[in-house]
């Protein structure tokens, strides 16, 4: 049984019995989860552009990125839904050694611009490189997605 169901239960029993400040309860409870429901998923994207030379692997061009100015931003999910970050590097499509190195290195970089890095979850990053005679010009996207309110992205069901 769902806690929606037991919810509809409860407060039909409620009802019956004329338990108006149980039924009241039940009414709060509901208007409470959807306001929490409706809330859009949020997500903050991090962003930096650097210089370096074509050669250089990604963790020391991210230790170049960590040096520059960053911007951050926050949007909703439909802006994923768009170019450049509908196909954007995803740390769970990562294997092997190279690839995990990336993510580490990514993740370093998100680290030293976001210090409460812990209730965030890394969903990916987009590197669009320019190549330059002398060096690449790289913009680097990170997508992070707020967990500290995870419970808002989360449906509530009822059968009120």
């Amino acid at each position: 049984m769902t806690p929606s169901t037991v919810l509809a239960n409860l407060r039909i029993d409620a009802m019956f019995y004329q338990l108006d400040g149980l039924v009241d309860q039940c009414d709060e409870f509901t208007k409470s989860q959807s306001r929490v429901s409706s809330l859009p998923s949020r997500y903050l994207i991090v962003g930096t552009q650097y210089k370096h030379a074509e050669i250089e692997d990604i963790e020391t061009q991210m230790s170049t990125a960590m040096i520059g100015r960053a911007w951050r931003t926050w949007v909703t999910e439909d802006v994923l839904q768009k170019e450049p970050l509908l196909s954007i590097e995803r740390p769970e499509s990562r294997t092997g050694f190279n690839a995990l190195r990336e993510v580490a290195a990514v993740e370093r970089f998100i680290q030293s611009q976001v210090p409460d890095f812990g209730p965030w979850r890394l969903v990916g990053w987009h590197i669009q490189r320019q190549v330059g005679t002398w060096e690449v010009s790289s913009q680097l996207m990170v997508v992070l997605e707020d967990t500290k309110n995870r419970k808002r992205t989360e449906p509530f069901e009822s059968n009120l």
